[in-house]
């Protein structure tokens, strides 16, 4: 059995569209028993994975914060204090620039927090920011010009990981195919893939390409 771990903006989901080929392919994947895990940023429950076609066999979210099973059941989260994110909120704020809270309970912890801009060039002062005053307890991702802040040590590559070592697998059985510099650990951590219209730092963190989850499967097949 192989596992691959999938981010979803820009890798299954590009130009705001899964392809029915894509979709296809994602089932013959799992019917041959393997495993396809969504990885994404997104923090909450997203229904509309369900519509597009497939439907995994786990789903990652909040860069590794959240865990849970096709069935919808979470199986593993952690969160971090909402006091941490007052000075995040109060910086995007400042910069007159939209910003989202991703949590169930914002009285008391969330999953991340999560800061869009105008331009690449705030979201890395951002970046600076976070790390300067929060870095003992959160992990900023940049992504273009959004900013993924979850609790530190937590990341794509992690949950992943747990996932595997819940069901035995092995890493070299686990490939990893992503756009975005939040994608770069479980890059690196794995077999990993780029998608040819890629960040820098995507492309950098690995040797494999592709233009296409089906194509990425067929060549996994061949390894």
């Amino acid at each position: 059995m192989r596992l691959v771990a999938s981010d979803f903006d820009g890798t299954i989901c590009r130009d705001h569209v899964v392809s029915a080929e894509d979709a296809e392919a994602i089932t013959r994947w799992q019917t041959e028993g393997n495993l396809f895990i969504v990885v994404t940023g997104r923090g909450k429950v997203d229904p509309f994975l369900h519509t597009r076609g497939f439907a995994a066999d786990y789903y990652v979210y909040a860069n590794g914060g959240r865990i849970f099973d096709k069935e919808m059941r979470p199986v593993w989260e952690k969160k971090i204090p909402i006091c941490h994110a007052a000075p995040l909120e109060e910086w995007a704020r400042r910069k007159d620039n939209s910003y989202t809270l991703l949590s169930e309970d914002l009285r008391g912890s969330m999953y991340q927090f999560t800061a869009s801009f105008k331009n690449d060039e705030q979201a890395r002062e951002f970046e600076s920011f976070v790390l300067r005053v929060k870095g003992d307890y959160l992990t900023p991702f940049l992504n273009h010009n959004t900013v993924d802040v979850p609790p530190k040590g937590v990341d794509k590559a992690g949950g992943v990981l747990r996932i595997a070592d819940a069901l035995g697998e092995k890493r070299e059985d686990i490939f990893a195919v992503g756009d975005g510099a939040n994608d770069v650990p479980m890059l690196k951590a794995f077999h990993g893939f780029a998608m040819e219209r890629s960040a820098p730092e995507a492309h950098a963190a690995v040797k494999g390409r592709c233009a296409t989850i089906a194509e990425l499967l067929e060549k996994i097949r061949k390894i």
